[in-house]
């Protein structure tokens, strides 16, 4: 009897390392191990502040424009024009709104949704968050290469964040329209254009202020 009762639980181990066995094979993706956080890159050359297009933001508060420094981040250039390009910012929403920041790019309109693919973060030494008015893209904290499509403009100095999140633009006209926005404001169009020549002079002067001075720009 007691031969037959081993023999069964041996019979049904064998079964469950089979089961087992078998369920790794066609489901691997359920034994791959957790993905640690990753380490922000190292910053690289330099930034020229390059201006390679101005992006036109209407809203129901105005319109703001700011410029992008493509040359220093390409990645996120890139990522950011070919949506705007698709129209995927348009009629979406402002979704966080505080004393120092306006944030929005999201689809689902909670802070939890994206384009449905992330990009590689960049940084570049000399392009960060000192100023108000610069552009950054949104990202999860633990992962840098977590940035999809949410972007957001700051409101004041904000050098606790730079190497955080990659700037990539800065406001150069309507910062005052940046101030008024909402939370549940609507993106009603956002349009990127090249740099027009009478652009550049007022571009090239904002990046020469100082974070005061900028702020009280008009």
């Amino acid at each position: 009897m007691k031969g037959r009762i081993f023999l069964l639980l041996g019979a049904a181990a064998a079964l469950i390392v089979i089961s087992m066995a078998i369920h790794r094979q066609t489901n691997p993706e359920d034994y791959l191990p957790e993905p640690k956080p990753q380490p922000p890159p190292k910053p690289t050359s330099p930034a020229t502040f390059e201006p390679t297009e101005t992006v036109t933001v209407k809203t129901k508060r105005g319109v703001f424009r700011f410029v992008l420094f493509g040359a220093d981040m390409p990645i996120t250039r890139k990522n950011f024009v070919d949506l705007a390009k698709k129209g995927f910012y348009k009629g979406l929403k402002f979704h966080r709104v505080e004393d120092w920041v306006v944030q929005g790019g999201d689809p689902k309109g909670n802070g939890s949704g994206g384009s449905g693919k992330t990009i590689k973060f960049e940084v570049r030494p000399g392009l960060g968050f000192e100023k108000p008015y610069t552009v950054g893209m949104a990202r999860r904290q633990e992962l840098p290469d977590s940035a999809s499509s949410q972007f957001f403009v700051t409101k004041r100095s904000a050098p606790e964040i730079t190497g955080m999140y990659a700037a990539f633009g800065r406001v150069f006209r309507g910062q005052e329209v940046v101030d008024k926005l909402k939370k549940g404001d609507v993106i009603q169009e956002l349009t990127v254009s090249p740099v027009s020549g009478q652009d550049i002079p007022r571009i090239m002067q904002m990046e020469k202020l100082t974070p005061d001075e900028q702020r009280a720009k008009p």
